[in-house]
Order: structure tokens, then sequence, then C-alpha cells
């Protein structure tokens, strides 16, 4: 095609003369573009598998590593180690030198266990991490028991000193601390017994808002954040139950002298029950957001006793018994701006809906379940109980609706139609894809339904 063998002079001709091309940008305009990257951003709960956009910028061309090595230092403050290989000591060396005297935000997601790799690599990471501990922003730690074991003994107990630190998480990972969760579960081991020799030091964090221990107890001075730390995630963490109330204990002796600080906002328990105590009351009087899973012998009355109804917004229950969803759905309270609730695997067989004395969610406009075998019940009921009865129609409020899990569309087509009919209607509904669909009641969702969303099927199914 003769167009192709165009000169680049006649080729220049066709272009307009105001038009310039990005190189004629200014450094640091360039740079504030870069900064504009939304992966640049960093998350307490991002799993931090990608790598940062500053590794694609810096491959486009010499002019724009150029820029983003040295003009740009909030670019190399996001460093995450997926992996530790013989370059990646260097690598976050160039991190902390090129990010200058900036916050970090600090990923290390190591799945290996030190004695079957090369472990030179996994402790000179390590080691420059650790050296640059007073700029620590947020850290998130993620790797095998066996590991934090060797951390704790050939770091001097992983000790040290964090004044800026806002954000911790601390996840076990492998098989070992599966086999553990599976052990408590079955009540093979105990909550006191199972990793409780697995801990980490970190010490002097005043500014801490956010931690998130999975399966790792930390060893820390709670007196210096307990006043400010406004989300906490205890998933299967040793002695969970004895750290919220070492927590809430520290927060009511400084309720004098900090009158206004409402204390925890976001609670997530996992496998650790809430021990009731007016220190504890105290702490949570604020909530608004629980989380509740895999919690044995937990007392729903005293659950309600210990939170404030009034405020809480977001409710999630994963892996409850029946007899505490029954024991729960029959105290007679009101969570007047609860607007989410979410089940998960849940054991509840019977009757899944409160009854017109029981508790009650006058706001809710969210329902998410994630497993549909579990909560099929709950999906009859809050059809038929609709059609039965004008006077009592349960969760009125409700407009968004989320069903995984190989969820039956059948039912719910039952589900959207009988609340349509009532004029409750269920505006959103999102759903994954079941093994076999029904195609019809595919189709009339997707007719019915204003905001309906299909997951895409797992390829690997």
């Amino acid at each position: 095609m003769p167009f192709l063998r165009l000169s680049s002079s006649r080729i220049s001709n066709f272009i307009p003369r105001h038009v310039t091309g990005i190189h004629s940008l200014p450094p640091e305009l360039l740079c504030e573009i870069f900064l504009e990257l939304p992966d640049h951003a960093f998350s307490l709960h991002s799993d931090g598998r990608s790598a940062p956009p500053v590794h694609a910028l810096s491959h486009v061309c010499r002019g724009w590593r150029s820029v983003a090595q040295e003009l740009c230092p909030s670019l190399w403050t996001d460093i995450r180690i997926l992996h530790c290989r013989v370059g990646q000591p260097a690598m976050v060396e160039a991190y902390l030198r090129r990010s200058g005297g900036l916050l970090l935000d600090i990923v290390l997601d190591i799945h290996d266990t030190v004695e079957y790799l090369d472990d030179r690599p996994f402790w000179q990471v390590l080691l420059r991490v650790w050296s640059a501990a007073g700029r620590w922003r947020s850290l998130q730690l993620r790797t095998t028991l066996a590991n934090f074991a060797a951390i704790r003994e050939n770091l001097g107990g992983a000790s040290v000193e964090t004044p800026l630190l806002e954000s911790l998480a601390l996840f076990a990972v492998g098989n070992e601390y599966t086999s553990a969760i599976d052990d408590l579960l079955s009540g093979v081991a105990t909550q006191a017994t199972r990793v409780g020799c697995d801990h980490v030091h970190i010490q002097g964090m005043p500014m801490l808002k956010a931690l998130m221990l999975h399966g790792v107890k930390l060893e820390t001075d709670v007196s210096l954040f307990a006043p400010r730390l406004e989300t906490l995630d205890l998933s299967f963490a040793p002695h969970g139950s004895a750290f919220l109330t070492s927590l809430a204990e520290q927060f009511h002796s400084d309720a004098e002298d900090l009158p206004l600080v409402p204390g925890i906002r976001h609670l997530t328990l996992r496998g650790s029950h809430i021990p009731e105590s007016t220190a504890l009351i105290s702490y949570l009087s604020h909530l608004t957001a629980l989380t509740l899973g895999n919690v044995d012998g937990i007392d729903a009355p005293s659950l309600c006793r210990s939170i404030n109804a009034s405020l809480l917004e977001e409710l999630s229950l994963e892996k409850v018994t029946n007899a505490f969803w029954l024991a729960f759905s029959s105290v007679q309270m009101t969570f007047p701006v609860l607007h989410t609730l979410t089940l998960s695997s849940n054991s509840i067989a019977g009757h899944f809906l409160p009854g017109p004395n029981g508790v009650e969610f006058p706001a809710l406009t969210r329902l998410r379940l994630s497993d549909f075998a579990s909560c099929s019940n709950l999906i009859t009921e809050l059809g038929v109980s609709a059609l039965e009865s004008a006077a009592f129609i349960p969760w009125r409020t409700l407009t968004d609706l989320t069903v995984t899990g190989d969820p039956d569309y059948r039912a719910l087509r039952t589900l959207v139609d009988a609340r349509s009919a009532m004029g409750v209607p269920i505006r959103s509904l999102t759903v994954d894809s079941p093994l076999f669909i029904d195609a019809s009641a595919l189709n009339w969702l997707k007719r019915n339904v204003e905001e309906f969303t299909r997951v895409v099927p797992n390829p690997r199914r």
C-alpha cells in the first residue's frame, strides 16, 4: 500500500502544527500525571499481588524513567515483595533511596518457608525493611507460621519502633496454618494452644488506626494506640479475646482523660468470642461494622448487650450455628440504621427470618448471601412471607440482593416476583453462575430486575 511508504517529513504535513507530543510536557507536569495512576494508592485490604505502576512507567523510555526516579519520590513509597529472589534486596534499597524521607506502604507476601529457600534474599529484604521502620505508614506481612517464628528468633524478637505506623496487617498462610484452623474448628486444638508461640514484637505504634491479625499473636504495648484504633480484625489470632479485653480495659482507663475519643468503629472476630464486661461495652459503644465468624458457644443476648444497636450499620455473620441464629433473631432489639447484612456459610435450619417480635432491621437495604445452600430457606421465606401477610412483610426496605454459591435462579425468580407483587421490589440483584443454569429463569431476571449483574463464571470450573 503506497501510504505505508510515506516519509516522516511528508507524514508531518498531515499533523497540525499546534499539536505536540507528550514528551513536550514539563517534567513536573508529567510527574503529577504519574501520581494520578489509580493503582498508586495503597490499601490495607488489597492483596498487594499486582506490581506497582512505577515499574511500567520506568520502562517506557529513558525520559520517563528519569522523571520517575528523580522527580517523583512518591512513586517509590509503595514497596511490594511477592517472592524473595536474588535481585530484590537491591530493589528494596533503590525504593528506600528514591522515596527520600516519605512514608512507606509495604507488602511482604512470601508463601515459601525460608528453610526451603535460599534464605539470603529473605533476610536481606527483611533487614532493609526493618531498618526503615521509622518511615512505615502501613505494613502488610503475609507468610508462614514457620517464617514468623524465624523472624522472632533472628531479628531479636522482631521488636521494632514504628512511631508513624497507621495500618498493620499480619497474616499467617500455608498448609500449617490451614491445618491449625481445621484442628481448632474440629475441637482438636484450643485457641490458647494452637499457635500461641508464633508472635511478633512491634512496639511504639502511637498512630495506629487499623490492625489485622490472622493466626498471629502481636506482642505490643496497647496503651499507645488503644484510644486511636478504629479498625480491628482478629481472625483465629491466638488469645484474640484476651487481646480485645486488654484493648477495652486500656480504653476504659483512658476515658476520663480522652472523653471525646469514640473507640473502635469496625470489628472482625473469627474464632474468638466477645467477653461481656463494662469496659468492653464502653469500647464498642460507637461500633458501626461488626463481623463474626466461626464463633463457638457465643451467647447472642450477651452479644447484643455488648454493642450499641442504635449505631451499627453493617453486620456480617459467617459460619454461626443454628442455636446462635435462633437466639439472635429472637432478641427483642431494633437496629435502626443497619443497612447491610451479610450471611456466609451458616449452619441454620428451619425458619431463617425473625418473627414480628424478634430482632428488627427497619433500614436494611442490602443483603449479601455467599452460600445459597445454607440460605435457601431464607430465600423462600422472603418471598412466601411477602405473599402470605401484607401486615408483616420481612425487611420491606430491602432493595439490593447478592447471592453467590450456586444460586437457584428459579427460587430467585419466585422471590423477585413475590416482592414486586407486594410493592417492595428487589431493584438490584447480583448472582454468580451455578453449575446448571435455568435459562428461562435467568432471562426473566434480566428483564424484570432494574440492575441485574451476573458474575462471570470461573474458567477453571
